[in-house]
């Protein structure tokens, strides 16, 4: 029963994460759209500086994320 409950709860955790990411992509591509943001150069950016943090964490040593 403790179990149920608590697979419910993260559930509704993991839905409202899904809505929150969901929501702020809208906003962020609808605010961007309004400033004349071209998306592509943006996630280009966003994959160098996973890229390059991807690079950092693997350096350092830390194998798992």
């Amino acid at each position: 029963m403790s179990q149920n409950r608590q697979a419910a709860r993260e559930n509704f955790r993991d839905d409202l994460d899904f809505e929150s990411s969901a929501r702020s992509e809208v906003w962020s591509i609808h605010m961007g759209r309004a400033l004349g943001v071209d998306p592509a150069e943006v996630e280009h950016k966003v994959q160098e500086v996973l890229a390059e943090n991807r690079a950092r964490m693997i350096g350092s040593g830390r194998s798992s994320w």
